[in-house]
């Protein structure tokens, strides 16, 4: 447990467990999460596609960008940098772990007791209006 926006949280987990269907081939996917004793949440959304070259690996997180290789898969390229915003906003960190061949991890770390007042709705992007408060 902890006190994070909901609405947002769903959003980064919508937006990971969506990517992770689009170019995970129909391979399963796992998704664990778990609470560490320093005070953190770990989620770690992992598929078993083609997996992102190196050079597209930070690039994916910005605004419009997507992987070299995903031209042919719908996307604006949004889902990623909306993602690595709203975790930051929380106080977190995203992180990809992956390798062509041998699909991808995306691990997303979060302070289970941050300050309910800390995140700016505003800092927030969205494309769906502001979102709720509450526990999730």
């Amino acid at each position: 447990m902890g006190l994070w926006d909901r609405a947002r949280l769903d959003q980064v987990v919508t937006n990971l467990v969506g990517n992770a269907l689009k170019y995970g081939g129909g391979s399963p996917i796992e998704v664990t999460l778990t609470a560490s004793l320093s005070g953190h949440v770990r989620l770690v959304v992992k598929d078993s596609g083609p997996g992102i070259a190196p050079d597209d690996q930070e690039r994916i997180f910005e605004q419009y960008e997507r992987a070299s290789r995903s031209g042919s898969i719908p996307g604006m390229g949004l889902g990623l940098w909306i993602v690595r915003r709203i975790v930051a906003a929380h106080g977190g960190a995203v992180t990809l772990d992956s390798a062509l061949g041998r699909g991808s991890a995306f691990t997303v770390i979060l302070p289970s007791g941050h300050n309910e007042g800390s995140v700016a709705a505003e800092t927030l992007p969205t494309a769906q209006g502001p979102g709720s408060r509450g526990e999730s």
